[in-house]
């Protein structure tokens, strides 16, 4: 028997890839220091809690109010695909001299 898991405080979004969704996943980031990083390089990584996994570009980004917020996309489902599981959500801001890696919130997806 498998015991369920509690997760607190979680976003979860569940992306059904054996059906054949192709769905952007979505991460928010914000700059702490308020620099502006509308054009700054952004990647995306679904990766355990403590680690991320394979970085991908992001297809899409889009400033998200003030211009040191941004709302990232990843296309799912199409060229990449990944297989079932959980995994969460990572972001990455490079934005000179800094590369800014982070857990994207507490986003939990889902691949089914």
């Amino acid at each position: 028997m498998t015991q369920p898991q509690y997760l607190t405080n979680c976003e979860l979004r569940t992306i059904d890839l054996t059906n054949g969704a192709v769905e952007y996943l979505w991460v928010d980031f914000e700059d702490a220091e308020k620099h502006n990083i509308t054009t700054s390089l952004v990647s995306i990584s679904l990766g355990s809690y403590d680690t991320p996994g394979t970085w991908h570009t992001a297809d899409l980004v889009q400033q998200n109010g003030a211009v040191w917020k941004i709302r990232a996309g990843l296309l799912i489902g199409a060229s990449l695909t990944y297989p079932p599981g959980q995994y969460w959500a990572w972001v990455r801001v490079s934005d000179t001299p800094e590369i800014i890696p982070k857990r994207a919130g507490n986003l939990l997806v889902e691949i089914t």
